[in-house]
């Protein structure tokens, strides 16, 4: 089983050819779904999805994951994850530290890997291994690396982050998460959106008082300025067949 993977996600795939002069992309998927330990209780990859309201709207069905051989393979790592949690990092790891060798030491590349994308778990509490010594997280143990995600839990920006961890807040129309949006905004995060705005159709230029960028262009979210909002198109058949009843994909800026 291979964790980290370079070009099987389309908009990893698409920033790793406009940015192969410099950069190197690499992400890990795991299923966003819930699921059961061996101990009988349950696991949310994606603990805050019910309060933002995107559960239903959920990436895990575009893309690769309309495929259920694909579903399948994010399950076992995400069942990897939750019942042999020490296994798991020590594969992440290993991959890890093969990136330093092959790509940034004899290549010269500056890599750059998502760990969650299209979960939500926290990485910084986890800890990790390397060459023997254990380190507070992955972050720590590789300052070679830069990682990046987009997140729902606004207390991480709360947070003295690793300087080569950076995060972008996810938006949401539900009432109940402004207040997460907000705790975020107000200490610098910036802020991605979804627009229910169809391909090759321009995005809203104005979003929450801020500027916004197109988000789909790819997915180089740490070279972004400051008090920005990311703007995203909304994808997945199922979301868009169902965008009346998704408070978390914007029809308007606000």
């Amino acid at each position: 089983m291979q964790l980290l993977t370079k070009d099987s996600n389309a908009k990893i795939k698409k920033t790793n050819k406009l940015t192969q002069a410099i950069y190197e992309f690499y992400n890990l998927t795991l299923t966003s779904r819930i699921i059961t330990k061996k101990d009988g209780s349950t696991f949310d990859p994606c603990p805050n999805a019910n309060l933002f309201g995107c559960r239903e709207d959920c990436l895990r069905e575009s893309g690769r994951g309309i495929f259920s051989n694909v579903r399948d393979a994010r399950t076992k790592k995400l069942e990897l994850f939750v019942n042999d949690q020490a296994t798991f990092m020590k594969m992440l790891s290993n991959e890890c530290l093969k990136i330093v060798k092959n790509r940034v030491i004899k290549l010269k590349k500056k890599v750059r890997i998502r760990l969650n994308t299209i979960s939500d778990i926290d990485y910084l509490s986890i800890l990790c291994v390397r060459d023997g010594i254990t380190y507070k997280n992955i972050f720590m143990a590789y300052p070679e690396l830069n990682f990046y995600d987009y997140t729902k839990i606004a207390s991480r920006f709360g947070k003295k982050l690793p300087s080569n961890y950076h995060l972008t807040m996810s938006d949401s129309r539900e009432p109940k998460a402004q207040k997460q949006i907000d705790y975020a905004l107000k200490r610098g995060g910036n802020v991605a959106t979804v627009f229910f705005v169809k391909k090759g159709e321009p995005l809203p230029t104005i979003h929450r008082g801020r500027k916004v960028i197109d988000g789909d262009i790819d997915d180089n979210r740490i070279e972004d300025d400051k008090n920005i909002v990311v703007g995203l198109r909304l994808k997945g058949n199922e979301a868009i067949k169902n965008i009346d009843r998704s408070n978390f994909v914007y029809t308007q800026a606000i």
